[in-house]
């Protein structure tokens, strides 16, 4: 590997790091909403006896978003997450 590779993957590793805190703070905070709603869907659905279809597709959405920052973080993938790159949704960009 000659130096200006090896250079790129360093500078690729410390933006990695960088997205990791960023987007990792994003994240957890949002995962934080996504209980309060689970518990929301629950209550509802005990009461009502139907699902809230909003609320499920919010939770697939944090799904998707948590699946592109890890890939992103373990170099499986070169897309950055949120807030750096594209939003996903189910494997299609928004």
């Amino acid at each position: 590997m000659d130096k200006r590779k090896k250079r790129n993957e360093r500078m690729e590793a410390l933006m990695r790091i960088f997205v990791f805190i960023v987007s990792g703070i994003i994240l957890v905070l949002w995962r934080s909403l996504i209980y309060v709603l689970v518990i929301i869907n629950l209550i509802y659905v005990l009461i009502s006896g139907k699902r809230l279809k909003e609320l499920i597709e919010m939770g697939e959405f944090w799904n998707a978003q948590w699946h592109q920052f890890w890939t992103y973080i373990i170099f499986a993938s070169d897309e950055r997450p949120f807030p750096f790159g594209k939003l996903q949704r189910k494997g299609r960009f928004i």
